[in-house]
């Protein structure tokens, strides 16, 4: 099982959380086009754009009009567009080197396992308890294997008093059957 601490996972978490920041930046300064209505062939970084396609891009693109016209468009400012595209990239490689070191497919799978691993190490700690436990039962077992000696000793001192003809007697016979315990 691959060792994963709370501070691991929590790294993980915020590896994926600034992962999930970056996309939802990048994501809000993505440009949408969406092509309504052309009596000329349009054209989308060389691809033919279609009357109702629809499509969003974060990158630099060229949006080609007939034959003539030509644009580029860079969503949210160009080179800020361009950064946060590397801080995305960045993000992501660092989770996976993250997950990969630690051997887990995902944050997830790394949540899960911590949870087993909190639980076995409770088993585990309860197991090391049993021994303390089974002393105490041993002490106790002692202390009544004593009372049984003393009440055995009492009943012969008893039975020497009594009359030869009670020797056989039901309540004899009783304390006779339980005097072992297991």
């Amino acid at each position: 099982m691959p060792s994963i601490s709370k501070q691991s996972l929590q790294e993980l978490r915020k590896l994926e959380q600034q992962l999930r920041d970056a996309q939802t930046r990048q994501e809000a300064m993505a440009a949408g086009v969406k092509l309504l209505n052309s009596d000329q062939p349009v054209r989308l970084d060389g691809q033919p754009l279609q009357v109702g396609d629809q499509q969003r891009l974060s990158s630099v693109f060229q949006l080609q009009v007939g034959d003539g016209e030509v644009l580029e468009i860079a969503p949210g400012g160009g080179q800020a567009l361009e950064d946060l595209e590397h801080t995305v990239q960045n993000a992501k490689e660092q989770l996976t080197t993250r997950l990969s070191a630690l051997q887990v497919a995902s944050v997830a799978a790394a949540d899960a396992l911590l949870e087993q691993r909190t639980a076995l190490e409770q088993q585990l700690a309860g197991l090391g308890a049993a021994p303390a436990d089974l002393g105490e039962l041993t002490r106790q077992n002692d202390a009544l294997q004593q009372r049984l000696a003393d009440l055995d000793a009492e009943l012969q001192e008893l039975e020497a008093t009594a009359r030869p003809w009670q020797a056989n007697s039901p309540l004899r016979r009783r304390h006779a059957s339980r005097r072992r315990l297991p």
